[in-house]
């Protein structure tokens, strides 16, 4: 919740860096502004690069998600990968609150005046869940069921005084008790 709601990083002051950058327009200290602010894993050089090639074309582009269209379907998309990045992450962002609005009230419905003592690391695991886990009805036990069946051998007990127990007569084939109460009952059975 903390890492959502924080508005660190100078993102009040690079709104006009963010808004040049969008519209082809921006200087050389607005695309470092928004590589500090969205993409710092990728090559600064590069991304310069890049983006000085966009605002090169003839008609100048004024919309990211029609070049971020553009460099997508191009064979050499690997060539602009800096570019094709950024744009994506700033056409992706939400212009509106919904996602902060849905986070506070489902920490209101966790934090209750029952739950007061829960730790602050513990909310934010809960939350993580709640926001970025898809619903129950979509999760499919069966991968890793399967994977830690397959993990290691596990060793079958021989448990010889459990077939001796009233609860174990009749439910396994292989015990003595059982065989012959099933001898007994097709006796019965052959009777009538």
């Amino acid at each position: 919740m903390l890492s959502r709601l924080r508005l660190g990083g100078g993102l009040g002051e690079c709104t006009g860096s963010l808004r040049a950058f969008c519209n082809f327009t921006a200087s050389a200290d607005d695309i470092v502004a928004v590589w500090r602010l969205i993409s710092t894993d990728t090559d600064l050089a590069h991304l310069a690069e890049q983006y000085d090639d966009i605002q090169m074309m003839s008609p100048k582009p004024t919309e990211p998600r029609q070049v971020l269209r553009k460099l997508c379907s191009k064979p050499d998309c690997e060539s602009s990968a800096e570019l094709v990045r950024t744009l994506a992450r700033i056409v992706v962002c939400k212009p509106h609150s919904a996602d902060c609005e849905r986070l506070i009230s489902a920490y209101n419905r966790l934090k209750s005046v029952f739950r007061c003592r829960l730790d602050q690391e513990t909310i934010c695991y809960n939350l993580y869940v709640y926001m970025n886990m898809p619903p129950l009805c979509g999760f499919d036990p069966r991968p890793a069921v399967w994977r830690w069946l397959n993990d290691k051998n596990r060793r079958q007990r021989q448990t010889p005084k459990a077939s001796k127990q009233d609860w174990f007569i009749n439910v396994f084939e292989s015990d003595e008790v059982g065989q012959e109460s099933t001898e007994r009952d097709e006796a019965v059975a052959k009777k009538f």
